[in-house]
């Protein structure tokens, strides 16, 4: 009997031991094969043990040896071929081992496809009936064997559910045959069906951990958590309390939606995240998750309750409207463009909204919308949205009352935000002084991968940002889809740079329209639609290759009436429909730049030393000039890899009232730049007081003057000069080898048109070329008071219109007038015209619509050959209700209208740049009063500002 007991011991130590020194992979056995028609084959593994199977701790293998046919019995002969299992097997779990072929050939199981398996190989699965299959361990050991002795085509064979473990022979007492027909047909929990082996479902041995919370509201909460290793699903149960009242049981099965004890089931399935909607706001919500085993194990599903992942998070309460608002605002002007904000920070707001008018009138914010700088709120314009009470707010007009409001916002840990608090917002107002202009250095004319270029847009503009000279960027990648364009990267272009830009940079994203072969490149900045040809590739319409006529490129920019700016690239002789050979009035109108040196397109250099080839195209700019076209000339680096800025000292240099998008627009449109192979050089070139790019009719001759600053000096600087639409090219007027000029040009008769442009060589050869100044000397425009032909009254729009009145004596039919307007004063836009119809002795009220965001306003009256008779200018920045310039422009002397005061007023006058020019005192009866000498002063924009007591008023004039 003890010797009995002691071998019942041993023998129960042996087998403790030997579980104990088992391998994982020995709880893994083969448990179904399935040998289809055509390519379907299948191979189930079954993990009969309590702990997943992991690849990364234990490597098992399945191999084959295949025979030359499907006829004779399986035998462990002949080629071999392995695949390693690279997926978990859970505990009490399949796996299914499939061909990628499966149900493209023969009879598939209706409830599988390709994609069920866990792994595919079309090496090892690919048995046909005779073939050898068998599992091993790392060291090429069998652990499990299929088959020796048998042909198993177009069956299946299941592994016995009293099977316990793998056999490293193939005993048959252990598998049964089933038809194929059987597998097809096997219900869900059957264990003849693939995928599925009846064994007892095992409690999962660990829970989901990491449970994070990462988006919340008012009424949402979504978390995500790590997996279990030993689950197959989860079930979360919602609760507002720590605690649960009942626990999940064993066998039953919960859906989403029902109650548990104190909560709530929210969610059972194999998701990593769950997502709770309908919530309170500011609750405390409180998600339990357990582990769930219940997939291809019979007596599921079995819950693991002890110790679930608890995720707990309150929700927000909604976001109340704030009870204060910021204080004691002062705005102090930087410059005619900026404007520094500065206030005290409400007690309880999180953000503030700061918006900014022309006007006091008030435009609300909207709950729930989040505004950024350049919205528009209404009429008014979005200066600023963030935690700051200190900022710049940039991009101003000159000379421009702006009016500012802030309101406080909450919007931080709660829901339902941004809240604006709109009653009573900060209130503050100033104006800016007059616009004063500064050259800025870039180049207009580069790619990124968003066509054929190297890199984002983004990219391009910070490497250009960090290069030297540079202000602006212009990326003008290829219109067309051969090229790389569609119509997501131009809409993702256009929204990088403008994303980008801000006061010290200014970035542009445009197109390059055409290609060589078909006629040239055309680079395009200002319009929002992608101009092309190619079906479904554009949001405009233009023939390739039609530049000119009916319906082409520079016909089709102008009816959009955008302010579009255009220039010519690397220009050919016969590029854009033979341009050069002859004048089209529709073309001068949409071209202002012409490239005069470009590239080089595909340089890597970024140490500023791979120059052009120097001024290449500049015969081409001087040819258009000759046949009577405005434009001015560029200077373009072409970039087509990361090299922007960089590859030479070279730029496009425009003189504009900031880096704000649409001032420099506007300065590129009218022509106010030059192509300089120095990015120090600085140019003050006018003629008559007006700029470079300007179209003045004047009386007189013309005195041209000039001021240049360069990196080394000067040798020779020289003043072309030509008569447009004679096609001869201009010719050198004047030189000097100093840095400046002034030079009255005598020779041009009355009725004569001249165009003027700088031309300068620097001592090491470098060269600055300007856009001209178009000049035509009109000596009828000197009046006298005697002249009986007079604009009589030019007034202002009445309060909250947009009309304008003036009135004229006696008039003949076929007279005209012409309105234009204008921001400084040099630079007119024509507006419209209006034409007299009959003639009339008495004096005639006219009245006529304006264009609104305009500062000036030019009347000018023609009698029918085109002669100007008279020509008044009235500022439309309503600085005084009641101040006056009675005649405008000015030649010897200043005439006002102020009210009905009467005393001695002290005047100030400051030139467009903000300079103080002229001050005194004069006096006014009953509210009129005259300045003389003003003959002394050049031509241009001025600003009067007169003080009398504690009353100060102050009104734009032109002096002529």
């Amino acid at each position: 009997m003890l010797f009995t007991r002691l071998l019942r011991c041993c023998v129960v130590v042996a087998l403790f031991s030997f579980c104990l020194l088992r391998p994982a992979g020995a709880q893994v056995i083969i448990s179904q094969y399935y040998e289809g028609t055509g390519t379907n084959k299948w191979l189930e593994l079954t993990n009969l043990g309590s702990t997943t199977v992991n690849p990364a701790s234990t490597v098992l293998k399945v191999r084959i040896w295949s025979q030359t046919s499907d006829t004779g019995l399986i035998a462990f002969t002949g080629s071999i071929s392995t695949m390693t299992i690279n997926v978990p097997i859970p505990a009490g779990g399949t796996i299914l081992l499939g061909n990628s072929s499966n149900g493209t050939t023969g009879t598939s199981v209706p409830y599988l496809t390709a994609s069920s398996a866990n792994q595919t190989n079309n090496s090892v699965i690919a048995f046909n009936g005779n073939d050898g299959i068998a599992l091993l361990d790392a060291n090429d050991n069998v652990l499990d064997r299929f088959g020796t002795g048998i042909n198993a085509k177009d069956v299946s064979y299941i592994r016995n559910l009293n099977v316990t473990g793998p056999s490293t022979t193939y005993t048959s007492s252990q598998w049964t045959a089933v038809s194929l027909n059987a597998v097809h047909t096997a219900s869900t929990n059957s264990s003849v069906r693939l995928g599925v082996h009846g064994v007892s479902c095992q409690t999962p041995t660990d829970q989901a951990t990491n449970g994070i919370v990462n988006a919340v509201s008012a009424n949402q909460i979504t978390a995500i958590f790590t997996s279990s290793a030993s689950a197959d699903q989860y079930l979360i149960i919602q609760t507002t309390s720590p605690t649960l009242s009942l626990l999940p049981q064993d066998g039953v099965v919960y859906t989403a939606g029902s109650a548990i004890g104190n909560g709530t089931i929210l969610q059972v399935s194999n998701q990593l995240f769950f997502t709770a909607n309908n919530l309170q706001p500011a609750t405390a919500y409180y998600f339990h998750v357990f582990s769930i085993r219940q997939a291809a194990c019979n007596g599921g599903p079995r819950y693991l309750t002890l110790n679930p992942l608890l995720i707990t998070q309150t929700t927000w309460a909604l976001c109340p409207t704030p009870v204060f608002q910021a204080a004691n605002l002062q705005i102090t002007p930087l410059s005619s463009s900026s404007m520094q904000l500065q206030f005290s920070a409400s007690p309880d707001a999180d953000e503030y909204l700061i918006v900014r008018n022309t006007n006091t009138t008030i435009n609300l914010p909207v709950d729930g919308i989040t505004y950024q700088r350049g919205h528009s709120l209404g009429s008014s314009v979005v200066a600023y949205r963030g935690p700051l009470t200190a900022f710049v707010d940039w991009g101003l007009d000159g000379n421009t009352w702006y009016f500012y409001k802030i309101y406080s916002i909450k919007k931080n840990n709660c829901s339902g935000g941004p809240v604006y608090k709109k009653n009573a917002p900060l209130k503050g107002q100033s104006t800016t002084p007059p616009t004063t202009l500064q050259w800025y250095y870039g180049n207009l004319h580069s790619h990124t991968a968003l066509s054929d270029g190297t890199g984002p847009a983004t990219a391009a503009f910070n490497f250009s940002e960090a290069a030297l000279c540079m202000d602006f960027l212009g990326v003008s990648d290829h219109n067309h889809a051969t090229a790389g364009m569609i119509l997501a990267n131009w809409a993702q272009g256009k929204q990088e740079a403008d994303s980008f830009s801000n006061q010290n940079f200014l970035a542009l994203y445009g197109m390059e329209w055409g290609t060589i072969s078909t006629g040239g490149h055309v680079v395009v900045y200002g319009e929002d639609s992608l101009v092309g040809w190619e079906t479904g590739n554009y949001q405009k319409f233009v023939n390739e290759g039609n530049y000119t006529g009916s319906g082409g490129l520079f016909n089709v920019l102008q009816q959009s009436g955008k302010k579009i700016f255009t220039s010519l690239a690397h220009p050919d002789n016969a590029d854009f429909n033979q341009l050069s050979t002859t004048y089209l009035a529709s073309a001068d109108n949409m071209v202002a730049g012409c490239a005069i040196e470009n590239g080089p397109s595909t340089s890597n250099d970024t140490l500023y030393s791979d120059y052009p080839s120097p001024m290449a195209y500049l015969s081409y700019f001087r040819t258009l000039l000759a046949m009577g076209y405005h434009v001015g000339p560029t200077i373009d680096h072409d970039n087509h890899n990361l090299t922007h800025g960089r590859t030479a000292f070279s730029r496009t240099a425009v003189l504009s009232a900031s880096l704000a998008k649409h001032h420099m627009m506007d300065a590129l449109r009218q022509k106010r730049f030059m192509a300089t192979q120095d990015c120090g050089a600085v140019l003050d070139f006018r003629v008559n007081g007006v700029l470079m790019g300007s179209q003045t009719v004047q009386p007189g001759v013309p005195t041209i003057q000039v001021s240049a600053s360069t990196s080394v000096p000067i040798n020779t600087l020289r003043i072309q000069s030509g008569v447009p639409g004679s096609g001869t090219n201009a010719t050198i007027l004047t030189s000097t080898t100093t840095s400046t000029l002034n030079f009255t040009h005598l020779g041009l008769a009355d009725g004569s048109t001249r165009y003027y442009y700088v031309d300068i060589t620097l001592s090491d050869g470098r060269r600055i070329i300007s856009s001209p100044v178009w000049y035509t000397r009109n000596d009828g425009l000197i009046a006298t008071t005697n002249e009986p032909v007079v604009i009589q009254e030019f007034l202002r729009p009445a309060a909250d219109t947009n009309t304008l009145r003036w009135s004229v004596g006696k008039q003949e039919a076929g007279q005209y007038f012409v309105l234009e307007k204008s921001k400084d004063g040099i630079q007119f836009e024509f507006l419209g015209t209006q034409t007299i119809a009959y003639s009339r002795e008495e004096e005639v009220n006219y009245q006529s619509p304006f264009a609104e965001e305009t500062s000036l306003v030019r009347l000018s009256w023609y009698d029918a050959s085109g002669h100007l008779f008279d020509q008044r200018v009235i500022s439309l920045i309503q600085n005084s209700e009641d101040l006056v310039i009675l005649r405008n422009p000015v030649t010897d002397y200043l005439s006002l209208h102020w009210g009905e005061l009467s005393g001695t007023a002290q005047f100030q006058i400051f030139s467009n740049d903000a300079r103080l020019v002229r001050s005194g005192f004069a006096n006014m009866v009953h509210g009129k009063m005259e300045i003389h000498e003003m003959g002394r002063l050049d031509p241009g924009l001025y600003f009067i500002q007169l003080k009398f007591g504690d009353r100060i008023e102050s009104e734009h004039f032109l002096k002529q």
